[in-house]
């Protein structure tokens, strides 16, 4: 499925999770996420982790990112959670607007819509608990974007970066005020997890090449009150690149997000809505960012 205007092109795989295989800046061409070296016909290789096979694109996380158990019961949960694994059903389509949606054995319902508005999508997001019984869920947003050199992260509206080991060590990380480029912070061959906390009501994250091409992320903190981020410097991936997870909680398992009150609580036929949107900026407006930054 390709959505496509003047400024943008977006392609999704609903048999592949519902991955968005491609965010293409048709102004620049460039290609902000990282592009898959394997086939992604069919559905992912259930009996690999995520870090096997689909280090790559826009995934969706739930009901949790760390392999753990579903609380208050037995069950045991994947890698990375259940989406990213099956196969999703078309809902609605037209030229600039999709809908898909997958169910879990679990007991819910998770539909994502994608609008494309120009140079803007409009990602809006449906959890609904199908089952008999309530359920914690962790979500974040997964996509890995395709960094050039000297790209800057800049972030504003969250504060209190905490850097997690894996190991599950976590430690303050000073984020600088002018962003952060990850190959001046991070060591080649290696990488690092990062959570921040919203500290305003609007939280964005922008990616800024060195020509002011920009790609913006920002959401309510209402509706994601955590960021996370991994940053990795050709340690799992063969290039530097960056993931940008909103998300509702500060750790990557549900296990520590409910023990700590940051699940979502969801009663039997109860849903929940939120919405995420994602831009390409002008080489100006990229460039003027950047400057107000410095």
């Amino acid at each position: 499925m390709v959505l496509q205007s003047e400024e943008l092109s977006i392609a999704v795989l609903a048999e592949r999770g519902g991955k968005i295989i491609s965010l293409f800046d048709r102004a620049r061409a460039r290609e902000w996420l990282v592009v898959a070296d394997h086939d992604l016909s069919g559905p992912a290789d259930g009996s690999k982790t995520y870090d096997e096979g689909d280090l790559c694109g826009w995934d969706e996380m739930l009901p949790t990112i760390t392999a753990c158990r579903l609380p208050g019961t037995d069950i045991e949960l994947p890698d990375h959670g259940e989406l990213w694994r099956g196969s999703w059903d078309l809902v609605a389509e037209s030229s600039t607007s999709v809908t898909m949606c997958i169910s879990s054995d679990l007991g819910y319902t998770f539909e994502r819509t994608i609008t494309l508005e120009g140079a803007a999508l409009v990602v809006d997001y449906r959890a609904l608990a199908t089952g008999t019984r309530t359920l914690e869920l962790l979500w974040a947003a997964h996509p890995f974007v395709a960094l050039r050199p000297d790209t800057r992260l800049v972030v504003e509206g969250a504060d209190e970066f905490i850097e997690v080991t894996a190991s599950g060590e976590r430690a303050p990380f000073e984020w600088p005020v002018d962003g952060l480029v990850v190959e001046e912070v991070i060591a080649p061959l290696s990488g690092r997890k990062l959570f921040a906390r919203a500290s305003e009501e609007r939280v964005s994250v922008s990616f800024i090449d060195t020509d002011g091409a920009t790609l913006a992320w920002s959401w309510s903190s209402s509706d994601a009150p955590w960021l996370g981020l991994w940053l990795d410097n050709a340690s799992l991936s063969e290039h530097v690149v960056a993931a940008v997870e909103p998300t509702n909680a500060g750790d990557d398992s549900l296990e520590v997000a409910s023990s700590a009150d940051q699940s979502w609580v969801l009663a039997p036929h109860e849903e929940r809505r939120w919405r995420l949107y994602v831009s390409v900026l002008s080489e100006l407006a990229g460039k003027e960012r950047q400057e107000r930054t410095k």
